[in-house]
């Protein structure tokens, strides 16, 4: 499946096009940050994507095929969401109402950490494997 029907490919676009719908929202308060009321963060509707490729990644050698195939894709996504909840100082008394957003944001960061250590887990491959010879 990963060299014949460019598995990998495919799951790296599905969460890109998924993530990318997220449509941009410019405004004085949240300045190109995303949407995060959009149904996709709001109801975490990527989570399954993600998962997908979690368990695609945790198979040996995988993580470094998918390093040399599908990286574009994922940085591509990682562009996407640069300041997905940017933090503005808000200047005046008192704070009664507090944006909930940040809660979307986490939970967005939290997959894409998740997905990012697989993709790097091969780095520590070589280092492991002198380390066991050295014994």
């Amino acid at each position: 499946l990963i060299e014949e029907m460019n598995l990998l490919y495919v799951i790296s676009s599905c969460v890109y096009n998924t993530l990318k719908s997220v449509p941009k929202v410019v405004s004085y308060r949240k300045p190109n940050g995303q949407n995060v009321s959009n149904p996709i963060l709001q109801y975490r509707r990527y989570v399954p994507i993600f998962s997908d490729l979690r368990c695609v990644l945790a198979i040996k050698d995988i993580p470094r095929y998918f390093s040399a195939s599908s990286i574009k894709n994922w940085l591509n996504t990682l562009v996407l969401f640069q300041g997905v909840d940017p933090h503005n100082k808000v200047h005046s008394v008192h704070i009664n109402y507090e944006p909930s957003g940040w809660i979307l944001a986490f939970d967005l960061n939290i997959n894409l950490c998740g997905v990012f250590d697989h993709i790097v887990s091969w780095f520590r491959e070589p280092y492991e494997e002198n380390c066991k010879e050295n014994l």
